[in-house]
């Protein structure tokens, strides 16, 4: 095999197997969000159950002027090369307060990467919102950068015949 193909299945191989371990080793994390195409805000991430691989997340959003949302979403967090990369999808409740077109209501979907190291958590993702009720347009797409502290983390149970 040439050197190329040796890493692409390397690659793929940690991809795969990583695919069901557990994605995220942080319980909560709050931090500041920047949004495009303007926006800053708030976001907390809530994982209360480790071995679901599932969190909550709360993204509060405001240009300071006429807009403002609130999106809660559910997210399933997966591994992806390595420990502390992930990448993550779900979908929530999205509430829109603006001035110039009106209130909306809709569904937000999340798709992102996650790293964290050294108790910092830096995501990107892209947020296609549908909205159910008001707004200009009835599909809006968003991208963001999130950087969260990480506040507490999972407790490890190294005593693996407790589970049994």
């Amino acid at each position: 095999m040439k050197t190329t193909h040796k890493i692409i299945f390397v690659l793929f191989l940690n991809f795969w197997f990583s695919m069901h371990l557990i994605g995220q080793s942080y319980e909560t994390a709050l931090g500041i969000r920047f949004n495009e195409p303007s926006g800053i805000g708030v976001t907390f991430q809530y994982a209360p159950f480790r071995e679901q691989r599932i969190s909550f997340e709360s993204i509060v959003l405001s240009d300071f002027n006429k807009y403002s949302r609130l999106s809660l979403l559910a997210e399933e967090h997966r591994r992806f090369l390595g420990k502390r990369v992930n990448f993550y999808y779900g979908l929530g409740p999205q509430y829109a307060f603006n001035q110039n077109f009106g209130n909306s209501f809709g569904v937000a979907l999340a798709i992102g990467f996650e790293v964290t190291f050294f108790g910092l958590n830096a995501s990107w993702d892209y947020l296609p919102v549908y909205n159910l009720t008001g707004g200009n347009q009835k599909l809006n797409h968003t991208t963001g950068i999130s950087i969260r502290r990480v506040l507490s983390k999972h407790k490890k149970n190294w005593k693996f015949w407790e589970k049994w």
